[in-house]
């Protein structure tokens, strides 16, 4: 009669053999994973230097534009002061322009009456103008009006092209030009207007 434990002795070895390869297999797979990890590791460690390398060139970069950004505020800042120096002050200018318009004690106003301004680079003016309607010959206040600014030690060549002479209902005569003068810098920028008419 056959025993049953004999029947088993021959798979016993087999157990065995499936013990060896489950052993085998799990060194394999903990080489296999300690390969990766160190593959892992070693490109993390390559992919953690080109970041370096990276971050220092955009260190330089960002350097290289603060250098440059400073560099070009003093530039910017050098134009300002080359446009602010040969800057015409306009609204100083047209205070000046008002001083200069002849005035009449007699009748407490302005002779001429300027209508429009116009300035342009260089610091030449166009002014439309006309003068106050008055019996007399309106002539007189234009040539005034050219004198004055001619005598004056911020305009020069002041000149009128032509001018047409008209009349009012009233029979006053009235003469429409245009006057065109020169501007010149003699500290107009830093003038205070003084006008003072009574």
């Amino acid at each position: 009669m056959e025993d049953k434990y004999t029947l088993q002795a021959p798979d016993a070895p087999r157990g065995k053999s499936l013990t060896l390869i489950l052993a085998a297999l799990a060194v394999i797979i903990v080489v296999v994973l300690a390969f990766y990890l160190g593959l892992q590791r070693s490109t993390l460690a390559q992919q953690q230097d080109l970041l370096k390398g990276e971050i220092a060139s955009l260190n330089e970069e960002i350097s290289a534009l603060e250098a440059q950004k400073v560099e070009a505020a003093q530039q910017a800042g050098k134009w300002l002061e080359t446009i602010e120096a040969g800057e015409i002050r306009w609204s100083q200018v047209l205070t000046q322009i008002q001083s200069l318009i002849p005035y009449d004690a007699a009748e407490r106003r302005d002779k001429i009456d300027f209508l429009s301004y116009s300035g342009s680079e260089g610091g030449k003016l166009s002014l439309n103008a006309k003068t106050r309607p008055v019996r007399l010959d309106p002539f007189e206040d234009a040539a005034e009006l050219i004198e004055v600014f001619n005598d004056s030690s911020f305009f020069y060549d002041g000149y009128i092209p032509s001018i047409t002479v008209g009349e009012t209902d009233d029979g006053s005569k009235v003469a429409s030009f245009v006057f065109l003068v020169n501007y010149k810098d003699s500290g107009l920028s830093d003038l205070q207007p003084k006008v003072s008419r009574q």
